[in-house]
């Protein structure tokens, strides 16, 4: 069977690049690729290139079959040599699409798992379908032309490759889903032009700013959300805004003085991005106001038909809604971290969440002000419990066996009982009322008072423990602002 021919086009542009259609059998791998090192042959530089990156050649050679041929956007640069065509451009595409039409070539020059992988691939019942023709450019000018494909942007002549927001905008095109980063991006320098307008993450930051905006624990302190619609919601309104802003002008700030230098080599873990947004809201002194959602011409308030089948309460007035983010916590990190996930309870239908938070939240924060005034209910013992572990000890110890440390270690706490909610809740507001800034013991007692009528803890503990009854958002809110003097007080007399 002769071999086949190249077809010309009898097309030859002005610089002399000459356009043909070319059998897969006539071009050759390029023995010196600048991928490679230097080979001796064509087909060494072949398998070269194929154990260089097996896996990924592997997926080129699967992403042809399932393409139905390699990408139409990219032509194959070759130069003439001895009746073939040396590929100068392209070496990848025509090794794979070569090795799918006949992977024995390799044989015994790989391992036999690589070989016997691409004979099964070669057996794909579309591989018989992949054209084996090629339209080629010819020509021996072909290395400019490479530099700028391969040697970077080079001051905008090269390939210049799309930033995290241009792939978001890319997947939004391609998928229609909206993007909250890219909507935010791009709505607070549209709507917000005065502020944001020359603060938009460029291609050496953008990273960066995706890293924080798709972080959970971010997006919880700044207050990131999304409607129905998927615009941008900011949950603390002005607040959220100030954060934004300062978040953007440190990406650009390039570690001016009195201001953190901030990138994705910093901002490695969520520890770091943590003690970033530490310092961050403590210099960001601006209140919270009602959300704002982007995206659209004017803000809104929080939506009230988002609420679940079980928990059908109607929009609050902002008194009760509010409480959430009034609330005042002693300054440590773990009960801010508690208090920024209530507040993000606040803002979705999650009364089962709420509740569960201000339990925790407030258990807590008696533990933490009770042990620092060296005032924490101490524990009474459970004699018959006591007991009944240190027989279960000996018993198991005269059956020849030994428990694990974890086990010992429980059962030795298995007799205390230790001081439950309500007693550490009172032993607090007692102390605080001997301090300055401390609750005053007449308003001390009332409180203890209406906590105990509206049943207070007797709710929290059901809700958690007992599960008897179903939590909704408004109780949680009624909960909370009877609570919050509590809160205060420990929060303004925890130093004193």
């Amino acid at each position: 069977m002769p071999a086949p021919k190249p077809k010309l086009l009898n097309h030859t542009d002005p610089r002399g690049f000459e356009y043909a259609v070319v059998d897969l059998s006539l071009l050759i791998p390029d023995n010196e690729n600048p991928r490679i090192a230097p080979q001796a042959d064509s087909p060494s530089a072949l398998v070269e290139l194929l154990t260089l990156h097996p896996e990924e050649m592997l997926e080129l050679g699967k992403d042809i079959i399932e393409m139905g041929g390699t990408s139409p956007s990219e032509l194959v640069c070759v130069e003439r040599e001895n009746g073939h065509f040396v590929v100068r451009e392209g070496n990848r595409r025509i090794a794979a699409r070569q090795l799918l039409q006949n992977p024995h070539r390799i044989r015994g020059r790989v391992p036999d798992e690589m070989y016997n992988r691409w004979v099964k691939l070669s057996e794909h019942k579309s591989v018989g379908a992949l054209p084996h023709e090629f339209l080629v450019v010819i020509s021996t000018e072909h290395d400019p032309w490479i530099d700028r494909r391969h040697m970077g942007s080079q001051g905008g002549v090269g390939v210049i490759g799309w930033d995290a927001i241009a792939k978001r905008r890319r997947a939004l095109h391609r998928t229609g889903k909206k993007d909250l980063v890219l909507g935010l991006i791009e709505s607070l320098s549209g709507e917000h032009k005065d502020r944001f307008g020359s603060l938009a993450p460029s291609r050496g930051n953008v990273s960066t700013f995706v890293r924080l905006a798709e972080s959970t624990e971010a997006r919880a302190r700044i207050g990131l959300d999304t409607d129905e619609e998927g615009r941008p919601v900011l949950l603390h309104g002005e607040r959220s805004l100030a954060l934004l802003e300062q978040i953007l002008k440190d990406l650009r700030s390039g570690g001016v003085k009195g201001r953190p230098k901030i990138n994705t080599r910093v901002l490695n873990d969520a520890t770091k991005i943590n003690e970033y947004l530490d310092k961050l809201e403590e210099q960001v002194t601006v209140p919270t106001t009602p959300r704002l959602t982007l995206g659209s011409p004017v803000a809104t308030e929080p939506r009230a038909s988002v609420e679940s089948a079980s928990d059908p309460t109607p929009a609050k007035p902002a008194r009760e809604r509010e409480v959430f983010r009034r609330l005042r916590v002693i300054n440590i990190p773990r009960l801010r971290q508690l208090h920024r996930e209530l507040m993000w309870s606040a803002d979705r239908p999650a009364p089962n969440a709420a509740i569960v938070l201000t339990r925790i939240l407030l258990e807590l924060s008696l533990d933490e002000y009770l042990t620092k005034r060296g005032l924490l209910p101490g524990s009474d013992e459970d004699p018959v419990a006591r007991q009944q572990a240190k027989d279960f000890l000996q018993a198991v110890g005269r059956a020849g066996l030994q428990p694990l440390p974890v086990i010992k270690k429980a059962l030795a706490r298995i007799g205390d009982r230790s001081g439950g909610l309500r007693e550490k809740l009172t032993a607090a507001l007692n102390a605080t009322t001997s301090l300055p800034s401390g609750m005053p013991r007449k308003e001390m007692q009332a409180k203890l008072r209406e906590i105990n009528q509206q049943h207070i803890i007797d709710t929290l503990n059901d809700h958690v423990h007992r599960l008897l009854n179903a939590p909704n958002r408004q109780t949680a809110e009624q909960i909370l602002l009877v609570l919050e003097p509590v809160f205060t007080v420990l929060h303004d007399t925890y130093a004193e």
